[in-house]
């Protein structure tokens, strides 16, 4: 990834005594620009930090956007998994429609060597708003989803994608009907379970383990607080606990649901070793649609949710584990969004796409892209003639491939008849 500067000023700037590579940095008057690797950049670090708050510079990112082919089906509200290889992704049930209804069995397989999907062997059960994870031995747990939307069916059935096959398996089901959850597979290879919504909308407390050794769930000590999101808000910390934060307190369907007062503050982890949920500190806006992901340094990040601190809304929070704290960004995404399934692009993390409406309507499906940069805490605007004014989509999966690209699959745009079928790479 390389990062443009542009000179606001009606004089040349110059950049640092040398910057490891043997250059000074200038960057011509007004309206000049100058284009740095990411290694360039952090060399001369607080200067441009300082030129930045002072108004005299501005930057984006030079990212290309491109179209790579097509789903075999067009779904959203799916799963899209990289495979053990690092060569090929999973794309797992969701829904065709304009709707979040009649989700469907499929899978397919798309190879990045050639960009090409195929299908794969169909599961047992249509079902979306599912989690699936990659297993070490290098098969697929899907977990639990939404059979039905009217009237509202949640599922504890769970299958197995077996690379060797290309087909699907009963596991045993979980005790708990839910979807939504929060899944990820821990430093012993368990896979943990938590929150997510049941049949009547209400998330939940309870916690399950899945062991693929013995192929088994066991229930484990409950979640200090009740939570589901459409999004992944659940990340491992570099000391193998696994943070859950924020989430909805009312499912956004529900007659009672308002904002902020549906919405969660808090933040826990789970530690597999004494198998207990410790609470961390509160984050600074409750929020709910965000998503949450680690970052060089072993620190999280949430990025994007519904929330009407109107002040700091679009503004990041950034979980420093040694301190336990949580500190807002320095500034906000250009646009704020909800929905958003972020994945880490080259030293960055990618925002794009989402809706700028509410957790209840899910209204204004967004086709702009930010990424937020770790290095200063804060939010460039990926430049918009990169990105494709057609892929305005919601309800889509972000992938983070092993090249540090990242693969957008599916999602629906508002207007549509239908869900879109496009795949394609933030590279």
């Amino acid at each position: 990834m390389q990062i443009t500067f542009t000179n606001n000023i009606n004089q040349p700037i110059a950049i640092g005594n040398t910057d490891g590579f043997g250059k000074v940095f200038t960057i011509p008057a007004a309206g000049g620009a100058v284009t740095l690797s990411d290694a360039e950049y952090e060399s001369s670090l607080p200067q441009f930090n300082a030129l930045k708050a002072a108004g005299s510079i501005a930057w984006t990112l030079d990212n290309s956007h491109t179209q790579n082919g097509k789903m075999v089906v067009a779904r959203h509200s799916h799963s899209a998994t990289l495979l053990g290889t690092g060569a090929k992704v999973l794309i797992v049930g969701g829904c065709p429609t304009s709707a979040r209804s009649g989700p469907v069995k499929t899978a397919e397989i798309y190879d990045l060597a050639t960009g090409k999907s195929v299908a794969t062997g169909s599961m047992a059960t249509a079902r979306f708003d599912h989690q699936a994870t990659l297993l070490d031995t290098g098969k697929v747990l899907i977990t639990g989803g939404v059979s039905t939307y009217s009237p509202l069916t949640v599922v504890t059935t769970c299958e197995i994608w077996d690379p060797a096959t290309g087909l699907f398996t009963p596991a045993p089901s979980m005790a708990v009907p839910r979807a939504l959850g929060q899944t990820v597979k821990l430093l012993s290879g368990k896979v943990i379970v938590a929150g997510g919504h049941v049949n009547n909308g209400a998330p939940v407390v309870t916690t399950e383990l899945y062991d693929p050794v013995d192929s088994v769930w066991t229930t484990t000590c409950d979640m200090n607080y009740a939570r589901a999101s459409d999004t992944q808000i659940g990340a491992l910390l570099s000391t193998g606990e696994f943070m859950v934060t924020g989430g909805w307190k009312v499912h956004p369907t529900n007659a009672a649901f308002a904002v902020p007062a549906s919405l969660d503050y808090h933040a826990e982890a789970y530690n597999e070793e004494s198998a207990v949920w410790g609470v961390a500190n509160m984050l600074n806006i409750p929020r709910a649609g965000h998503s949450l992901i680690q970052v060089e340094g072993g620190n999280l990040v949430i990025l994007g949710g519904d929330t009407t601190a109107t002040g700091d809304k679009g503004r990041a929070e950034v979980y420093n584990l040694t301190q336990d704290t949580w500190t807002l960004s320095v500034n906000a995404m250009a646009t704020p969004r909800n929905g958003v399934s972020a994945a880490i692009l080259g030293e960055s993390v990618l925002a794009y796409g989402g809706y700028s409406g509410s957790l209840v309507t899910e209204a204004g499906s967004l086709g702009s892209a930010e990424a937020y940069v770790s290095h200063t805490n804060g939010f460039v605007p990926i430049q918009s003639s990169a990105v494709n004014p057609q892929d305005g989509q919601k309800w889509y999966r972000a992938t983070a491939l092993s090249s540090g690209k990242v693969l957008i699959s599916g999602g629906y745009v508002d207007g549509k008849p239908a869900a879109t079928q496009s795949l394609s790479i933030f590279a």
